[in-house]
C-alpha cells in the first residue's frame, strides 16, 4: 500500500532532517508518496502567503503530514533557554488530520553543515508510522534508532558524538 504524506520540510535544519528521516523511513520498506511543500518566509516571498492553500489542502487531502521545523517569531523567545531539546517529537491529532513534527528550532548556525540530528523527527516519524498503520516499521525503525543511541559511536554532537548527520543516517539504516 502507498501512503500519501504532506511533507513540509522546514527552514533551517529542517530539509536535512527531513531528508534524512525519508530515507530512514523508505529503508525500512514503507511505501510514501511525499507531497512536498515550503512554508514560512520562502513561501511568503513565493506566493505571498507564509502558509499557502496548497499546503492546507494537502493536509486535508491526505490527513497527515510530517513538518521540520520552521523558523516562527514566536519560537525566537525559547532560543535561550538551555535545555536540550533535540529529541523531543510531537504529534498532533485532529478529527480530520494529523501532523508530526520536532520540537526544537531551526538552528540556523549548523543548517547546510551536515551536523544536525535527525532524531525529534524520526521519533515524530515514528509516531507517524503507527497512526497509519505501518507499526512494524515504526517499530524497526525505533529499535535500529535506540540501537544506534546506545552503541553511541554514530551519534551526532549534541548527543556527544562526532557523527555527522549522514553518518547517523547511514548507521541507523544499517542497524535496520
Amino acid at each position: 500500500m502507498t501512503h500519501h504524506v504532506t511533507l513540509i520540510p522546514g527552514d533551517g535544519i529542517g530539509p536535512e532532517v527531513c531528508a534524512a528521516v525519508v530515507r530512514i523511513v523508505e529503508a525500512a520498506g514503507v511505501r510514501i508518496e511525499w507531497e512536498r511543500f515550503v512554508v514560512g518566509g520562502p513561501a511568503q516571498d513565493l506566493s505571498g502567503s507564509s502558509l499557502p492553500d496548497e499546503v492546507i489542502e494537502s493536509v486535508r487531502r491526505n490527513r497527515v503530514a510530517l513538518k521540520g521545523p520552521v523558523e516562527t517569531p514566536i519560537g525566537s523567545g525559547f532560543e535561550s533557554v538551555n535545555v536540550r531539546l533535540s529529541v523531543v517529537p510531537s504529534g498532533n491529532l485532529g478529527e480530520k488530520a494529523a501532523l508530526f513534527e520536532a520540537v526544537h528550532g531551526t538552528a540556523p548556525d549548523i543548517a547546510g553543515k551536515n551536523l544536525a540530528n535527525p532524531t525529534a523527527l524520526l521519533l515524530s516519524a515514528i509516531m507517524m508510522l503507527r497512526h497509519i498503520g505501518e507499526r512494524t516499521a515504526g517499530d524497526r525503525i525505533e529499535s535500529a534508532l535506540n540501537s544506534v543511541l546506545e552503541k553511541s559511536d554514530k551519534v551526532t554532537r549534541d548527543l556527544g558524538g562526532t557523527a555527522s548527520t549522514g553518518e547517523f543516517t547511514v548507521a541507523l539504516i544499517a542497524a535496520l
